[in-house]
């Protein structure tokens, strides 16, 4: 098993993936960037991922949408959806129809989404 963590990050805005991809900047962490939910779809049809983290807004498919699919294509992959808007019935609908593991609120925080990666990645690899 490779310790090499594999993250795709999911945002119309390139400033946001610059700024996940700093957030993510720790040792063995190897990062693709797509700018939209059809782009992200075929880079996950070439290769595995080991999280997704995708914006909720985004022009085409939103980002529940595209991580619904990421689903389908990929069930063992970690996602982890981002939203600027605080609406906790996004957040419920997102859980509860399991196409997330995690609902952070932009800003976020650079700790908190390292710790989440490497976290539940370990323990998804743990489990099998």
């Amino acid at each position: 098993m490779s310790d090499s963590i594999h993250v795709l990050i999911i945002d119309d805005d390139a400033e946001v993936r610059t700024a996940v991809r700093r957030s993510l900047h720790m040792p063995q962490c190897q990062i693709t960037e797509a700018e939209d939910g059809p782009r992200a779809l075929a880079l996950l049809e070439e290769r595995e991922f080991d999280a997704v983290v995708s914006d909720f807004n985004m022009p085409g498919p939103n980002g529940l949408e595209v991580l619904a699919e990421v689903r389908e294509l990929q069930p063992q992959t970690l996602r982890v959806l981002l939203t600027g808007n605080a609406d906790v019935s996004l957040a419920m609908q997102a859980l509860n129809e399991g196409a997330i593991h995690r609902f952070l609120l932009k800003p976020w925080d650079h700790f908190d989404l390292r710790n989440i990666l490497r976290t539940s990645i370990k323990t998804m690899r743990a489990a099998g």
